[in-house]
């Protein structure tokens, strides 16, 4: 996720049909990501928190979780840790659970 594939990132976030109460991103299988990937999560997330939806990120390898780390892109979204194999869905499993602990 850097500068060449960042646009793409955007632009699907952004098409109408794809917009969601919630929004889960698994970066589990990314190789990289650069500062402009982080920019492209940072700027959907706070478009989420205005528009109402949640963004969630899987989180992803250590270098990728260290960029987000350094850029501050952690504190500003969710991330959620699953095993390599765990389906993504299991990020909803634990986002109920934390909001149920939250009641």
């Amino acid at each position: 996720l850097d500068i060449a594939t960042g646009a793409r990132l955007e632009r699907m976030l952004a098409r109408p049909e794809l917009r969601a109460p919630l929004v889960v991103l698994d970066l589990r299988k990314l190789t990289f990501m650069d500062s402009c990937g982080a920019r492209v999560i940072a700027d959907a997330s706070t478009g989420a928190q205005c528009a109402g939806p949640r963004l969630v990120l899987v989180g992803g390898p250590p270098q990728v979780q260290r960029l987000l780390a350094l850029t501050g892109v952690a504190d500003a979204v969710g991330i959620v840790e699953l095993a390599g194999s765990e389906p993504a869905i299991g990020a909803l499993v634990q986002l109920a659970r934390a909001d149920e602990a939250h009641y």
